[in-house]
């Protein structure tokens, strides 16, 4: 459930439905009343049906400057993509000029083309300060940090990326992993114009 509380105390809200068979679906959300959970709708429209079965997870929304909705996502459809597509080390970015209609741009981070157990490999390469890089499995759970200087919360541009970075080479999680899908939070700074 990833909300924006307007000035207004509405509240508009992206969240997302899992079916084993169908993927993961967004879906939009809104409320008259951001405390009281009462007046919440949740509506079943798929926001983005073009992305096919896999989708995208983990939404984080926001506002820019001119009170356009944003959102990042773990971008889970890519070419080539049949199997454990949830391992693509993407972000997908969308955009809405009122909360309603939304267009997804695609891919906003990691290498669109490389996809797990292939002769690219998988994963997102992160440089570090000092020039090192590693290349992480898989980027999930975004979330933005802003340089707000007049009060305003979710709101401008943003100035870090922070996801889950799953550091080990696991394809299988679960008991027999051996921490292969072990992971820890990361900060990326994003790039200024």
């Amino acid at each position: 459930f990833a909300p924006v509380i307007l000035a207004n105390g509405s509240i508009v809200a992206l969240w997302r439905s899992w079916d084993g068979v169908a993927g993961s679906d967004v879906k939009l959300a809104t409320g008259s009343d951001w405390k009281d959970p009462d007046t919440y709708i949740q509506h079943d429209t798929l926001l983005f049906p073009d992305l096919g079965p896999a989708g995208t997870e983990d939404p984080f929304m926001y506002l820019d400057d001119n009170g356009n909705y944003h959102a990042v996502f773990h971008h889970m459809y890519g070419t080539g993509t049949l199997d454990q597509w949830w391992l693509d080390a993407t972000g997908g970015h969308a955009f809405s000029t009122n909360g309603w209609d939304w267009t997804y741009t695609g891919v906003a981070w990691g290498d669109a083309k490389g996809r797990y157990n292939t002769p690219e490999g998988q994963g997102a390469v992160v440089e570090f300060e000092g020039g090192d890089t590693f290349t992480f499995t898989r980027l999930e759970r975004p979330h933005l940090l802003f340089a707000n200087g007049d009060g305003k919360q979710l709101q401008g541009d943003p100035t870090h990326l922070i996801c889950a970075a799953q550091y080990g080479n696991g394809t299988d999680p679960g008991t027999g992993a051996q921490n292969d899908d072990a992971t820890y939070t990361i900060v990326i700074p994003i790039q200024g114009e």
